[in-house]
């Protein structure tokens, strides 16, 4: 159906190519043109040094203070179970109601030069929305819950000829690596017409890319990534 909708062939083998170096990371300070580049052929970018330690300091330190005010069930928070037993609170959403910090990042020109990588007159899309920004714990040993999130395309859900021209941005409060929950992208499967199913079942012939991040650091993928 969405073949037919959308008018692009569902994915053969071969079809989809990722000519980038997908070891490189930007800043902010290489040249747009580079970065929109990258983002197009591999779907995703890993941008250094975008905030500072002391900004990121501040988010820690004010999701420590929001944490105990979320509840199993409380309808913006995600929870988990740890090995131990434990219910650990995974996601904060509406996290800006909680911190100035993550508020005043949203309006930063850094933050406005992120969505600006695609050429195409993105903006924030927060005003009118109730949930502007998540902040997420991300804790080992998880026995249920969704913490770590099985591979997908964020645009899946539906509407995807619709709503699948988002921009989602990660923001490493501390850095990641493979023990602390680092992003891993499939490369070029934004050009890929596939079911989700494919990704688990390692039958999509794409390159798995983890990205280790530093404290600051910025991550950015298509929607359909």
């Amino acid at each position: 159906l969405r073949s037919l909708i959308d008018e692009r062939p569902v994915h053969v083998p071969g079809a989809v190519t990722v000519d980038a170096d997908l070891t490189r990371s930007f800043t902010l300070d290489d040249d747009p043109a580079d970065l929109r580049a990258f983002l197009e052929e591999a779907g995703f970018l890993h941008v250094r040094g975008v905030f500072t330690p002391e900004e990121m300091r501040r988010i820690s330190d004010d999701m420590d203070v929001a944490e105990p005010t979320h509840t199993p069930g409380d309808g913006r928070s995600w929870w988990a179970t740890l090995d131990d037993g434990t219910e650990r609170v995974v996601r904060m959403q509406r996290f800006e109601e909680h911190s100035e910090t993550a508020a005043a990042l949203l309006e930063d020109d850094r933050f406005a030069a992120l969505g600006a990588i695609p050429g195409l007159g993105h903006d924030h899309p927060s005003v009118g929305r109730a949930n502007k920004v998540e902040a997420l714990f991300k804790p080992l040993g998880v026995r249920r819950g969704i913490s770590d999130i099985p591979w997908h395309k964020d645009c899946s859900l539906g509407r995807h000829s619709y709503d699948c021209c988002s921009l989602t941005i990660g923001i490493s409060v501390t850095g990641a690596g493979p023990g602390s929950g680092q992003l891993r992208v499939i490369a070029g499967s934004h050009r890929a017409l596939v079911w989700p199913s494919l990704f688990d079942a390692g039958r999509l012939d794409l390159p798995e890319v983890p990205l280790a991040t530093e404290t600051g650091d910025v991550t950015a993928h298509l929607s359909c990534t």
